[in-house]
């Protein structure tokens, strides 16, 4: 019977497993970004109109990773200017209990991309603390609905927080601009 148990468990693991691993985007990968390849680790259906993908390098994992790019894609006529205010707003409202919360925002000449650049830190009771990099780029997309990509780059350090501070700052002009010369695959939803 414990048997019996152990094999439906370990049937059922790994389909979820296959499942949250379906590329729903046509997006197979591997994303290539800032002289690294990414492989996909995560999808998800979110609604009818709103879909996830994560890329990891192939040596990371979702728990300790420390680097992640994620594809969040509404096919849905979402004003981007709104949707930006809102990821700008969950930052600082992040500044009521971080006070190391960085926010920095772009956009593009015609309207059509923003970035919205932040970090904060995380001191978790469970893992060392960390300091989160992060950068949003907000695209409409020209197709007949309309839609919106948000493409994130994430970074995670978990040494020394002033030392990565200070890589930060080093880096975030080259990072600025390479996700904003970044350009996705063409993104088509696949049917179940």
């Amino acid at each position: 019977m414990k048997k019996t148990f152990l094999l439906i468990t370990l049937t059922i693991v790994a389909l979820v497993r296959a499942q949250s691993m379906q590329d729903i985007l046509n997006i197979p990968g591997p994303i290539v970004f800032h002289e690294q390849e990414y492989f996909l680790h995560w999808s998800k259906a979110n609604s009818k109109v709103y879909f996830t993908q994560n890329f990891l390098p192939r040596d990371q994992h979702i728990d300790t990773f420390e680097n992640l790019i994620a594809f969040n894609y509404f096919n849905a006529d979402i004003d981007i200017e709104m949707a930006v205010r809102q990821k700008i707003e969950s930052v600082q409202k992040l500044r009521e209990s971080d006070k190391s919360v960085t926010l920095n925002m772009m956009q593009s000449p015609d309207n059509s991309e923003y970035i919205v650049e932040y970090s904060f830190t995380i001191s978790p009771e469970t893992t060392p603390p960390f300091l989160e990099y992060n950068l949003y780029k907000f695209s409409k997309l020209k197709s007949e609905k309309k839609p919106l990509l948000i493409t994130t780059y994430t970074r995670r350090f978990y040494t020394n927080l002033k030392e990565a501070r200070k890589t930060i700052v080093k880096e975030k002009d080259m990072m600025m601009t390479e996700i904003a010369n970044f350009n996705p695959p063409d993104i088509k939803l696949i049917s179940k």
